[in-house]
């Protein structure tokens, strides 16, 4: 008998690493790890479990079903108490408010202030105000109603006054005019100058044709006055009420103090905005060409001759723009600015990192301290300016390639602080959705999986629940929103999950299960998963279901090779995990695998898929049914006598008797309903002498 050999792998603090070979990577790195996230951790130790589920938020989707493209917590503050509001803009846009089990419009009378289409919202909250941009509109939320994003200037038209009354005005007048809005204090430019002046001699003013605004939001509209003879600027001489027409001004020159702003300093945002950032109490917006600003504590004021150029020669677009680090980071698709300083006279614009860029601001997010986000190489960080960690092509390069590069603008991402994760959605090569998740467990510094796929995300968000805590959310393609890391499936609430194929229909693509009773309330079973499995368990197929009744479900792509002799899991979430090669050294001498050794914790049958010989063919499948609170090694591995005492978890011992330089394990479970944790994974063999074949 040749020497023995056992290695065992119950720490995977090297999360996933898909950017070396399996051969390559370290021991307690997984090479593929799908629905997996870290479990257990603490000193050192890391365990793997199947990732949490959806919990469905609206049963009843929103009308016509659209995708939800934008998420945002506004916090609205009143009487030194705050409201929270879970803000989400859909694709035929809509601007809704989450409401308990529902989603209603965010403002009754104007629910969709958006334009239609996959225009996808960049947020900012100032001022106690709620503001968005999408490169179509730009609109602010206050609690109850949404208006536009600034207030456009009059135009003067026939603004004009005349001499009234005995009054104390002595002098030759100019007229100018503003709306302003009292709840929010903010004012827009002036008009120009009324055409004609007015002479009063010790004479009230008496004004007609006052510009009247259709803009909603508008209370008043001012009126100001400059003496041609005495004074350089115009005054506020007189208020009214939105819609009137006349008034009558009577003013003693020296008591005028509030001078009108100009004509251009108090304008909306850039018409195409895209992108909104609230740093140095000013907002910032981009167009895609230049970065303006508003004027200090005041993020509707914007003078469009004030912007900040970030080299405009490079032909890139910006991309994004984040307040951190202590400056403002200028995103471009291959290169990234930081605009240092605390006022225009002082601010200066450095390259930060000359070749890295970013494809998406929906996908720029912070936690303890660092921002991430994606680029055309995989999931980038920075905790000091200019300072870059390719996180992404460093661990999860083969991820990070099989996407679909023309439609990186639907990627999104968003900072799990509860669990220490980076929550990235990406489209997979080929897809026109957001069809995986890759999560980054940014305490541990490694990637948990290098795909969850629930449901395809049209947008991630964080809101805090009552509490304060921070719930993470995935609004999705067909009008529904669900809760993340909530439950042991993915968005299925109530009936049948799974019930024998009755026969197949529609070219593969309809299933009839003539005694099932699946869910139909609101949305049904729509974008849910299913999940086909092969009668031997080796072969699992994931599908999208696109309608279903009681009895029967569509889905898509087609599967030609179901039968009815396959099984189906709808809503389940599909675990695997594959270890390194094992029992390498020595390289190239042959071993003879005695056994397989797993802890597991859960109620299901776990498949196990075998390699060897460094080869990605399998050569076998083998299985064992893993039992919450059973005995430590299993009746069903070990015969019937219970080896050790009942534990909260099964472990087996699986036979392998085979013949090989090295093995590798892939374990795999599909059941819903069912949460599952792998503890730890073994390998037990002997080096074959030289008189052994």
């Amino acid at each position: 008998m040749g020497d023995s050999l056992t290695q065992i792998i119950d720490n995977w603090v090297e999360g996933v690493n898909t950017s070396l070979t399996a051969d390559r990577i370290p021991e307690n790195a997984a090479a593929h790890g799908y629905n997996s996230a870290f479990a257990g951790v603490g000193q050192g130790k890391i365990v793997v479990q199947k990732r949490l589920g959806l919990a469905l938020v609206n049963a009843t989707p929103i009308t016509s079903i659209p995708a939800i493209i934008g998420q945002w917590m506004h916090k609205l503050e009143s009487a030194g108490a705050y409201t929270t509001y879970h803000l989400l803009v859909d694709s035929l846009g809509g601007l809704k408010r989450r409401s308990s089990g529902t989603l209603v419009a965010a403002d009754a009378v104007n629910p969709t202030p958006f334009t239609s289409g996959n225009y996808y919202p960049s947020f900012a909250n100032a001022n106690n105000l709620c503001f968005a941009v999408n490169g179509q509109e730009a609109k602010k939320f206050d609690g109850t109603n949404v208006t536009t994003f600034g207030i456009t200037r009059p135009t003067v038209g026939t603004l004009a006054g005349a001499a009234g009354a005995a009054g104390s005005p002595n002098g030759t007048y100019e007229l100018r005019a503003t709306y302003y809005n009292s709840a929010t204090g903010h004012e827009s430019s002036a008009s120009n100058t009324a055409t004609a002046t007015v002479t009063v001699a010790s004479q009230v003013i008496s004004t007609t044709n006052i510009p009247v605004s259709a803009d909603t939001q508008v209370t008043h509209t001012r009126v100001y006055v400059r003496n041609t003879s005495t004074m350089n600027v115009f005054y506020l001489a007189g208020t009214v009420t939105a819609g009137t027409t006349t008034a009558t001004l009577d003013f003693v020159d020296a008591n005028l103090v509030t001078q009108a702003p100009s004509t251009t300093d108090n304008d909306p945002p850039p018409s195409g905005a895209e992108i909104l950032a609230w740093h140095q109490s000013r907002m910032f917006a981009s167009d895609g060409l230049n970065v303006y600003y508003s004027s200090i504590e005041k993020p509707e004021a914007f003078n469009l001759a004030n912007y900040t150029p970030a080299n405009p020669e490079d032909g890139q677009q910006i991309t994004g723009l984040y307040s951190a680090l202590e400056i403002l980071l200028i995103f471009k698709r291959q290169s990234v600015y930081g605009l240092f300083g605390t006022d225009p006279n002082s601010w200066e614009v450095k390259l930060l990192l000359p070749n890295t860029g970013c494809t998406s601001f929906r996908t720029v997010c912070a936690a303890e301290g660092s921002v991430y986000w994606h680029s055309d190489a995989g999931l980038m960080k920075m905790s000091t300016p200019g300072e870059l960690d390719a996180i992404g092509p460093t661990y999860l390069r083969e991820t990070f390639e099989d996407i679909n590069f023309t439609e990186l603008a639907r990627a999104c991402a968003v900072a799990d602080v509860v669990h220490n994760r980076i929550l990235l959605a990406l489209p997979a090569s080929g897809e026109s959705r957001n069809t995986y998740i890759v999560p980054f467990n940014y305490r541990i510094g490694r990637f948990e999986s290098d795909k969850w796929n629930p449901m395809d995300a049209a947008s991630l968000g964080t809101v805090d629940d009552a509490s304060g805590n921070p719930l993470i959310y995935l609004g999705g393609y067909s009008g529904q929103l669900f809760q993340m890391w909530s439950g042991a499936n993915d968005g299925v609430t109530s009936g049948d999950s799974s019930k024998p194929i009755t026969s197949i229909a529609g070219s593969s693509t309809i299933i009839n299960s003539t005694a099932a009773a699946f869910n139909t309330t609101g949305g049904g079973l729509v974008e849910r998963a299913v999940y086909f499995i092969s009668p031997a368990g080796t072969r699992i197929v994931r599908r999208r279901i696109t309608a279903n009744t009681a009895t029967q479900f569509t889905f898509t792509p087609a599967l030609t090779e179901l039968t009815t002799s396959w099984t189906y899991q709808i809503g389940a979430i599909q675990f695997q995990w594959d270890t390194p090669w094992l029992l390498m050294e020595p390289r190239f001498v042959k071993k003879r695998l005695r056994h397989l050794y797993l802890t597991v914790d859960g109620d299901m049958t776990i498949y196990v898929d075998v390699f060897t010989n460094y080869a990605e063919t399998l050569v076998d499948t083998v299985s064992f049914a893993a039992v919450s609170g059973g005995s430590a090694w299993g009746a069903l591995t070990w015969g019937t006598d219970l080896w050790g005492e009942a534990a909260p978890y099964t472990g087996a011992r699986l036979r392998l008797g085979r013949t090989a330089t090295a093995a590798r394990f892939r374990v795999r479970d599909c059941t819903t309903n069912e949460a599952m944790t792998l503890s730890a994974i073994g390998v037990s063999g002997e080096l074959k002498s030289d008189r052994v074949n």
